[in-house]
């Protein structure tokens, strides 16, 4: 039973000792590929949130000396709420993948956090498991089969994986509690309500409404199966629920209070806060685009725009859980004891699910949304709930089908309702992507069907080695997504490193502004104040300095990135919407609002003009060419 988590804690222990992360940071490098740091793989520039945004600003953090006010973005703004930043505000308490950030190196905190996150993810899913079907094996191969899903490996960022693990490991510490008495009931209730509290500060709605309903649905199939075999059961059950739902709802609740402003100003943001979703516009392909998860880790550039958006769009979870389900009503009427412990589970769940596949295909009526909270969810979003959900089917399915004696006749009919709609999915997603240009032959799209047949009819027959089957074809869809590097020296360039020192030194107390994306990245690690950061939500009083009038209020007032152009002849500056998340900014240098906002050192892509303007030089930057340095005078 303690095996894996013993192996996975020492690689934990082993690649935060060597400094090796998963990390894209190299596409700062000259070379991305080549560069030095990169000890395996390639970096993949699709996770601009994990090397553009947070990969900086947690390094930022550590070099500012985890000050919880910064001024990264446009003002100052408050680093503890979103993104799952080291600050020194309690929360980091309830942020345990962080505490390496303190005690660590900075190169091997951040692969302390890395991997934290992925056995977050698996421990909590096998601790979930194991409370719930109490067998080892199963809880081993649900766990490894959920992380094999290219899902979590385009997505790689703690609000993804962790908030899964947490809350998976909530729902497991209050299953155990429900199992024991005296004071271990106790403490596993608090150990849930830790566990989703933690989930509670990785703060992304989206996310948590649905792991909620997937994880909630799948313990209330618990409670009331319980309750129907001993009516009295609600006294050991609600003591421990309580425990376990109020201290989060407490301790988050005092956390919201004391970051008010803050929550005010992500509630009334055009995006995402004010962002209303009607749903029915995901994907059809997304069901079984991940048996697919290989070519998009081989080929990324001839993949992305084929079909779907890109390789983060594209990625999902291979869906035989979902199918699982199909081959209940063919076990109704045997004699079987596992299907009836779980029937329960296993229909609260698929009600669930249902519902997210409306939300992600069709589109539910609004009153069904908002009751829901569905309408805060993006509908591609839905997936990561109904790839949980697929794990547990899958091993809950295959528990009951190999608890359960079943004919010949109905197995092979089992068979048929398992394994043809999974290649069938297969094979139609495989044939739209040849069809329209992907670089997936005929071959590779009958074969990718043959394994996804085969991997379902070995569930079917024998199922535990078809969960097993499917954890090993989920890796070779999903691993190869992921570089090996170590340490972050792309993200310190040294001579541009020594610039921005130098700049500072003649400029104290000035704020910078960056027409260069990666000169941005950099500043941002390095801890300078930069207003061409990310805004994590609008500081409205500061953008105020720009827009005085508020007539361009639509366009900043949310969670943005920002491109800056510098143009002489601004009068005033002008704002553009290229995305729900990224703004574009056109600016005088010598502007009055810059010199408000403390605006006082500039970085451009050539020399800047301006009367105010004092010039600094120029320095090569890693990705090409040079840099002009400027100051205010």
């Amino acid at each position: 039973m303690w095996a894996l988590p013993a192996l996975i804690a020492c690689a934990v222990i082993v690649l935060t000792a060597l400094g090796v992360s998963g990390t894209s940071i190299s596409n700062l490098a000259a070379d991305p590929v080549g560069d030095r740091s990169v000890v395996a793989g390639a970096p993949r520039a699709i996770r601009t949130d994990e090397w553009v945004v947070r990969t900086p600003l947690v390094i930022g953090q550590v070099e500012r000396g985890f000050e919880q006010v910064a001024e990264v973005g446009v003002g100052e703004h408050d680093m503890s709420v979103l993104y799952d930043l080291p600050t020194t505000d309690w929360s980091t308490l309830f942020r345990p993948q962080l505490w390496g950030y303190f005690v660590l190196p900075v190169a091997n905190g951040f692969a302390f956090e890395w991997w934290m996150i992925a056995a977050v993810l698996v421990l909590g899913a096998y601790a979930f498991v194991l409370a719930l079907v109490r067998d080892w094996r199963w809880a081993a191969v649900g766990a490894l089969a959920l992380y094999a899903a290219p899902f979590w490996h385009w997505w790689y960022l703690p609000g993804v994986l962790a908030t899964t693990g947490w809350m998976l490991a909530g729902g497991a510490a209050l299953l155990a509690a429900w199992d024991r008495r005296g004071r271990g009931r106790w403490v596993c209730s608090a150990l849930a309500g830790a566990s989703f509290t933690c989930a509670a500060f990785l703060f992304y709605p989206p996310f948590q409404i649905v792991l909620a309903a997937v994880v909630g649905a799948t313990l209330l199939g618990v409670v009331v199966t319980r309750l129907r075999a001993d009516r009295g059961a609600w006294r050991s059950l609600i003591g421990p629920a309580a425990i376990a739902f109020v201290l989060p709802a407490v301790v988050f609740g005092a956390f919201v209070l004391g970051h008010a402003e803050v929550f005010r100003a992500l509630a009334d943001a055009a995006y995402p806060g004010r962002r209303v979703v009607a749903g029915g516009d995901g994907p059809v392909e997304l069901l079984g685009s991940g048996w697919f998860g290989w070519a998009y880790a081989h080929d990324p550039d001839r993949m992305r725009g084929v079909v779907l958006a890109n390789e983060s769009e594209a990625s999902s979870f291979l869906f035989l859980g979902l199918a699982a389900f199909l081959a209940i009503p063919f076990l109704v009427g045997t004699a079987s004891a596992a299907l009836r412990r779980f029937r329960w589970a296993l229909g609260l769940l698929a009600a669930v699910l249902v519902v997210l596949l409306g939300h992600l295909l069709v589109g539910l009526p609004s009153l069904v949304t908002r009751v829901t909270m569905l309408s805060r969810v993006p509908s591609r979003r839905v997936v990561i709930g109904l790839g949980v959900g697929s794990m547990l089917a899958l091993v809950v399915g295959g528990v009951v089908l190999e608890r359960t004696r079943v004919s010949r006749p109905r197995r092979v009919a089992i068979t048929g309702a398992v394994a043809i709609p999974t290649a069938l999915g297969a094979f139609l997603v495989g044939l739209r992507l040849h069809r329209a240009g992907a670089p997936i032959g005929t071959v590779a799209v009958v074969v990718t069907t043959a394994v996804a047949l085969a991997v379902a009819v070995l569930y079917v027959w024998r199922p535990l080695a078809g969960a097993t089957a499917l954890v090993v074809v989920g890796l070779v869809a999903s691993l190869g997504a992921n570089p090996l590097v170590r340490g972050i020296d792309p993200l310190r360039p040294v001579a541009l490193r020594a610039a921005i020192a130098d700049a500072e030194a003649s400029a104290p107390d000035s704020v910078w502004l960056s027409s260069r994306i990666d000169v941005t990245v950099a500043l941002t690690a390095a801890g300078s104040p930069v207003l061409s950061g990310v805004n994590l939500y609008p500081n409205a009083d500061a953008w105020r300095a720009l827009d005085p009038d508020g007539g361009s209020e639509y366009i900043w007032n949310r969670y943005a990135n920002t491109m800056w152009v510098f143009d002489v002849a601004a009068a005033v500056p002008r704002f553009e919407l290229l995305g729900d998340d990224l703004v574009r900014v056109t600016v005088a240098p010598c502007a009055p609002g810059l010199e408000a906002l403390g605006v006082g050192l500039f970085v451009s892509d050539r020399p800047l003009e301006g009367a105010c303007l004092e010039a600094l030089g120029t320095v090569p930057v890693p990705r090409g060419g040079t840099v002009a340095l400027a100051r205010r005078r």
